[in-house]
Order: C-alpha cells, then structure tokens, then sequence
C-alpha cells in the first residue's frame, strides 16, 4: 500500500454526525461514480451500473474504467452513463461514489478520490 492510501485510510473516521450525513448523502445523490467496471459485462462494477442506471436514479451517473470500454456494449438503457478513465475526469462533485474492485486495490481506488469529489 503506497504512503498516500495509508495516509487517506488514518484520516477516516466515524462519528454519529458523519454516518447521518452519508446516509442523507445517499437519498439525496445528484450524482453517482461507479469504480471499477469493465469490458465484462458479468463483473459486479458492470451490474451495479447497470442496475443504477435502470431503475430511477434521475441524476449523472459516471462508470469509471481503467480501459476504455465501449458503452454501446452497456446497452440502450446506459446510454446516459458518462464513462472516464479515473475519477479525476469527472467534471463535477460526485455525491456517491460505488466502488467494485478487488480487495487488494480498495485502499488505492479510495485515495483516487480527489477531496471536494
């Protein structure tokens, strides 16, 4: 684990405001990234998405894919999936990011996350 990951990981804590104020975050979302989907529509990434996109989520949805994917392969119903190669590329605050990948990589996709994202 790189020196950046393990200083994101100290940094986080958990108090009665912060979980109150996720959970808010979650019914309220403009703004959903899902990290760590794939070429592979069976991978987990790829079915979260897809289920985010088809049932009612009215705000931006990003996919975020460390290959280019082509998202005609998503299917009509992803049409307005917006998908970039890292998190950075995402042009606005993201309200809920949904992360699908490895255990081994979690603490690096996490510190991918720019503050103010």
């Amino acid at each position: 684990m790189d020196v950046m990951a393990n200083q994101s990981v100290a940094q986080l804590t958990v108090n009665d405001d912060s979980l109150q104020q996720a959970v808010l975050a979650l019914f309220t979302a403009k703004s959903v990234a899902v990290v760590g989907i794939s070429a592979n529509q069976a991978k987990l990434g790829n079915v979260i998405l897809r289920h985010v996109a088809t049932n009612g989520f009215a705000g931006n949805i990003y996919g975020v894919c460390r290959t280019a994917v082509a998202p005609e392969a998503f299917g009509p119903s992803c049409e307005r999936v917006r998908f970039v190669r890292s998190f950075a590329d995402i042009p606005e605050p993201v309200d809920v990011a949904l992360f699908a990948v490895p255990a081994d990589l979690v603490v690096t996709a996490l510190a991918s996350v720019s503050s103010g994202k």
